[in-house]
């Protein structure tokens, strides 16, 4: 996902890019993207979190068998055996994800949809009112079911008839339609 927005020119990540304030928080790290890492993204607040996890769960889940899930050998377990998970042990879990082609490329192509999402929250700078109101269905406790809600209705509309249908079957399972 993060590769996603890192190469997004989509308006809202090109709006967090050009708030000064962000950019100074980041000044030492010329790397970061701060649509993605910015206290106004979604993408780094819990509801945003949680709503990108359950949607990866939810259709990596539905497509366990078309995308070969209990076919994948993870041959980096090491992490497992205590609470520390190194930057190691996650760089081997992303060696282990692309050798499962089909994974891999579900994955990409889900966050190609997913950073088509306004991830903006609702203080960022440059919303309309309209915008703002919108954004902030996202905020408190029943902002977690809004976002993943609103990114199904988002797959749902996908060009690639995979993700549409799942995440409309989604949709039904979890009783939103």
């Amino acid at each position: 996902m993060y590769e996603e927005v890192n190469k997004s020119t989509l308006g809202w990540t090109e709006e967090l890019r050009r708030v000064k304030r962000q950019t100074d928080v980041f000044k030492e790290d010329s790397d970061v993207d701060v649509a993605f890492f910015s206290k106004f993204s979604l993408i780094s607040s819990d509801q945003g979190v949680r709503g990108f996890l359950q949607i990866v769960n939810d259709l990596c889940f539905l497509l366990s068998t078309e995308l070969g899930l209990r076919d994948v050998n993870w041959t980096s377990t090491d992490y497992l055996k205590d609470d520390n998970i190194t930057t190691k042990d996650i760089e081997e879990s992303i060696k282990d994800l692309k050798k499962n082609t089909r994974l891999f490329k579900f994955l990409k192509l889900l966050c190609e949809e997913l950073v088509t999402f306004d991830w903006r929250t609702s203080s960022a700078p440059g919303l309309n009112e309209v915008q703002r109101r919108q954004q902030m269905l996202f905020k408190g406790s029943s902002g977690y079911k809004e976002i993943r809600v609103q990114l199904l209705k988002l797959l749902e509309g996908s060009k690639d008839q995979l993700i549409s249908n799942t995440a409309s079957k989604a949709q039904q399972y979890l009783g939103y339609v």
